[in-house]
């Protein structure tokens, strides 16, 4: 919701008044939050342009130059000291509303991209969204894979192993081998690459892939945190 011309006018005067020029921290953000008022809480907003008005007008109401001066120094302070909030707040909420893709690849899309996949999905909450592949995609996901994973509540019994797609590769912001000692698939110069070198659960026993399953889940928290920090 944008703030109407008159007082959006009023609010920039009083910001001029206090000697916030577009060089010094804090009167671009101010204006941007004024522009959209969903980047911070209303009432912080409104103090913000109620300050920036009141200065704009003492200086043309109070007959006592003096008096105007230190009372636009006290408001300056309080405003500078509001734009530092709010500068923290557009960082905070830009960082949240970045989405991120992430791939997750090995070579038969049919074990470990599967559980670090729906892993991801599930922890991300729609933050940012994952999906896999493999370079020899196999008929299925393994059933002990599938079994780990409903343990915890998370359905993959929809997946389908696919090919892996050098053009996604491309689009995706992060790719994740999960390979272990077998050669994982191959991406072009350039790729964002992590590789996390995790044991194959193909024929293994549950308890060994609930192992496998929850070094995933620990390397998935990371990858988020990594995420929301970058």
């Amino acid at each position: 919701m944008q703030l109407g011309q008159p007082f959006a006018a009023r609010a920039v005067a009083g910001a001029q008044a206090l000697d916030l020029t577009d060089d010094q921290t804090g009167v671009l953000q101010y204006l941007e939050v004024l522009r959209d008022r969903r980047l911070c809480k209303f009432e912080l907003v409104d103090e913000l342009a109620a300050v920036a008005g009141v200065a704009g007008e003492e200086q043309t109401h109070d007959p006592d130059p003096r008096r105007v001066a230190e009372r636009l120094r006290q408001l300056r302070e309080l405003l500078v000291d509001r734009l530092q909030l709010v500068g923290h707040a557009l960082i905070v909420y830009r960082r949240s509303t970045i989405k991120m893709d992430v791939l997750f690849i090995c070579v038969a899309n049919s074990g470990r991209s599967v559980l670090a996949e729906r892993l991801f999905n599930e922890l991300a909450h729609g933050r940012h969204h994952a999906t896999s592949a493999g370079s020899m995609p196999g008929a299925a996901p393994h059933p002990v894979v599938l079994e780990a994973l409903a343990e915890i509540g998370i359905d993959a019994s929809d997946h389908v192993p696919r090919a892996l797609d050098l053009d996604e590769v491309a689009r995706v912001d992060v790719v994740v081998s999960t390979c272990g000692e077998e050669a994982c698939p191959v991406t072009p110069p350039g790729t964002k690459r992590i590789s996390w070198n995790l044991p194959d659960p193909k024929n293994r026993a549950l308890a060994e892939v609930r192992a496998i399953r929850d070094e995933i889940r620990e390397r998935v928290e990371q990858l988020l945190g990594d995420l929301r920090a970058a």
